[in-house]
């Protein structure tokens, strides 16, 4: 992630509709803050991927926390401009093949909004599957919002050839 990205970007975090499902919604620093910071951020945190159209459009990001030796966190957030044409799987996709043959996990979690359908159902596209809900795991303007944890194991992901 480049800090020219960083307004794009910004701009797609601000959005009312990319934020009601999206948990850090609330504390999401201004972007002067964060173009300050940018230094600092990208010397700890190296796992933020951008998103980019085939028309060199920074659409969203990607990113992964290592949680142990054999288990990662995934996250994605897409511009809604980009919703329901294919850049979710893709990117997913691409970000998972990554993380079992380059970082060697063998299971990836993913924390999704329960209203977000259409990004459950990529998931489950993507070979996830439910493993648990959360009640009232994060607050919006219109009220708490509960989350579904989803994983996918190596195994499974490489058997049911969706990589």
């Amino acid at each position: 992630m480049e800090k020219q990205d960083l307004y794009r970007l910004f701009d797609i975090c601000e959005d009312k509709q990319v934020r009601k499902y999206n948990s850090y919604h609330s504390i999401l620093p201004d972007k002067k803050f964060i173009l300050d910071n940018f230094h600092i951020a990208k010397r700890v945190n190296k796992n933020n991927l951008t998103i980019v159209s085939e028309k060199d459009i920074v659409i969203g990001f990607v990113n992964y926390q290592i949680k142990s030796e054999y288990i990662c966190t995934i996250g994605i957030t897409l511009g809604k401009r980009f919703w329901g044409r294919g850049y979710g799987k893709d990117s997913i996709v691409t970000l998972v093949n990554f993380l079992f043959d380059e970082k060697d996990i063998e299971e990836i979690e993913i924390e999704v909004a329960m209203p977000n359908v259409r990004a459950i159902n990529c998931y489950k596209r993507c070979g996830f599957t439910k493993r648990n809900i959360n009640k009232n795991s994060f607050k919006t303007d219109t009220g708490y919002v509960d989350t579904m944890n989803m994983n996918l194991y190596k195994e499974q992901f490489y058997n049911e050839d969706i990589g």
